[in-house]
């Protein structure tokens, strides 16, 4: 029987991902960076960055949706973790994190962002 972490990725989504190459501000307690995202969701996204996280910590990100004046500003929370692989050149290392504290406004931005855009559908192996 498998638990629910064992699971493909696809069955474990809680909101359809789309493809968004956004340039993302993060900072923990004491650090700043920059990445990029690879995809967003309602609810989270993947940032592509070689700065390690651990997963369950917490980070404030920010990042501007094209056609939004304003940035959005959330915290997340690492959920997991791509290491670089060398031999995988189309995956980025980084880590894939979940909005724990998102403004209202924001959620609903990202939102209309997302019903403008296709979701990422994987063949099922």
């Amino acid at each position: 029987m498998s638990s629910p972490d064992s699971a493909p990725a696809s069955q474990r989504r809680s909101y359809p991902r789309v493809d968004a190459e956004l340039e993302i501000d993060f900072a923990s307690e004491h650090t700043f960076f920059s990445g990029f995202s690879e995809n967003l969701s309602d609810g989270g996204l993947f940032v592509a960055t070689y700065n390690k996280r651990k997963i369950g910590e917490r980070l404030h990100v920010r990042f501007t949706l094209p056609g939004l004046e304003h940035p959005i500003s959330a915290t997340v929370e690492v959920r997991w973790l791509r290491d670089y692989e060398p031999h995988e050149a189309s995956s980025a290392p980084g880590f894939g994190a979940s909005f724990v504290d998102l403004d209202e406004d924001d959620r609903e931005a990202i939102h209309r962002f997302l019903k403008k855009r296709a979701p990422i559908f994987f063949d099922a192996e």
